[in-house]
């Protein structure tokens, strides 16, 4: 997924190609505030911040 800058600063996210999965947060998280994704060897968390964002770290 690409995105732009608008004239006001924010970035603005075009729509993905079609053959791009789009799964929701809500679905992932199932309730909670983070999860773990494994990929190879790494783990990495995914967390729902209190203001509503998420952050990935290794």
């Amino acid at each position: 997924m690409t995105s732009q800058i608008e004239p006001d600063g924010k970035r603005k996210s075009e729509e993905p190609s079609p053959s791009v999965l789009i799964v929701d947060s809500s679905t992932l998280l199932k309730g909670q505030r983070e999860l773990i994704v494994r990929h190879a060897d790494s783990r990495y968390r995914l967390r729902l911040t209190a203001s509503n964002k998420l952050i990935m770290t290794k």
